[in-house]
């Protein structure tokens, strides 16, 4: 008698090439999931480094600007709400507003690459702003609408000797300039791009030592001379500024910028990173 094995069927090229594609699917869908956890997790970072700085130096900023004061028009004032009533007043031209910001609801303030003399200023008067040896901290939100190029976020000006303080993107590095610590300039390679929102800031201390930060993290640092003296600010400019001719070369959206007449220390920020983190985390578990 003579017995049959049962055949075995073995997967059609038709299936195989199925199963690939589900595969691929569910890949690229977990991919997508990733990378989108990872830019909230950029932004949260940043978020929570922005609002640690305010609860650190809040009483001591200069000013802070939110930009939700908006017209449907877009803005003649941008109101300071740390108290210090230092507004900022639009140039010329215009600054409209959007509604896309990093976090939460509100405004933020579109400079335009084509309508780069369009600009925030204020003259202040007396000695209301002074860059002296307790340090100063620049810090704002920053999202490129084209592809990222030269563009001025912070400017503090002196009538008699320049800027003394400066926060800059070049297009590929941020960089920081300060002549309270020996005209330094501090260079550090970022490659920001469009379409992404972007927490900068940098600050300088007594000694000289001057940080740029990059999402609550830590982007490069440059020592120069010791404050010794101090620099009476007399013009404040978000956006271009008129000695920069035009210092706007990329469409450019800020928000929650911020000016304070300290400097973070690198282990308080570090200290308060931490703790927020925690926070952040906490309350993403939350919901």
């Amino acid at each position: 008698m003579k017995i049959q094995s049962p055949s075995s069927k073995g997967f059609t090229l038709i299936e195989l090439l199925v199963v690939i594609s589900i595969i691929g699917l569910l890949s690229s869908v977990v991919l997508a999931s990733l990378q989108s956890a990872r830019e909230k997790g950029r932004v949260g970072a940043g978020t929570i480094f922005a609002t640690n700085s305010y609860h650190a130096a809040g009483a001591s900023a200069y000013g802070i600007w939110n930009f939700n004061d908006a017209s449907a028009s877009g803005w003649t004032t941008a109101t300071d709400i740390s108290g210090s009533n230092n507004n900022l007043t639009l140039t010329t031209g215009s600054i409209s507003r959007s509604t896309n910001v990093p976090f939460g609801t509100g405004y933020s303030a579109i400079f335009s690459a084509t309508n780069a003399d369009s600009y925030f200023h204020k003259t202040l008067s007396g000695n209301s702003m002074v860059v002296n040896n307790l340090g100063t901290t620049l810090a704002a939100w920053i999202y490129f609408v084209d592809n990222p190029d030269y563009t001025d976020i912070i400017s503090l000006y002196n009538s008699s000797s320049n800027w003394p303080n400066l926060l800059v993107y070049d297009g590929s590095s941020l960089f920081c300039y300060s002549q309270a610590n020996g005209y330094r300039w501090i260079t550090i390679s970022a490659n920001l791009q469009k379409g992404k929102w972007y927490h900068v800031a940098c600050t300088i201390n007594a000694s000289g030592l001057q940080t740029v930060y990059l999402d609550g993290k830590v982007l490069g640092t440059d020592q120069g001379s010791a404050i010794t003296g101090s620099y009476t600010v007399t013009d404040v400019y978000i956006g271009s500024a008129p000695a920069d001719a035009g210092g706007i070369y990329s469409t450019l959206q800020i928000d929650d910028a911020a000016i304070y007449s300290q400097s973070l220390a690198d282990s308080q920020i570090k200290s308060i990173y931490a703790e927020g983190l925690q926070a952040h985390q906490m309350a993403s578990i939350s919901k």
